[in-house]
């Protein structure tokens, strides 16, 4: 709903806001997927979330969402990198890291 009214807020003093709520929304779009078990469309909700954050204002946020696809996508390394600066979502990144590391897979549900 939010990106339909994308033309209201691009070049005004709250554009950045503005991409910050469409990532949170994707995001946490994404993670109600993840946690009932509907894996087919996270990537998608995850990765337009990730394109909003590149234009929002939080780097932390910005770097939990990398670090949250990086475990989607099975990247390890991609996630054990961002885990230094995921501010207050670090725990959250390092229980997907751990989960990802002793299974070999992903199981979102067990690991957030």
């Amino acid at each position: 709903m939010l990106l339909a009214r994308e033309k209201e807020f691009i070049g005004t003093h709250i554009e950045k806001f503005f991409w910050n709520s469409v990532s949170l929304e994707s995001f946490h779009i994404a993670q109600t997927m993840a946690l009932n078990g509907n894996l087919t469309d996270v990537k998608i909700f995850l990765l337009q979330a990730l394109e909003a954050a590149k234009k929002a204002f939080s780097s932390e946020w910005l770097v939990y969402v990398k670090g949250t696809k990086y475990y989607f996508d099975g990247d390890i390394e991609g996630l054990r990198q961002e885990i230094p600066n995921s501010g207050d979502n670090r725990i959250v990144l390092e229980r997907l890291l751990k989960g990802l590391i002793s299974r070999g897979s992903i199981d979102y549900k067990k690991d957030y």
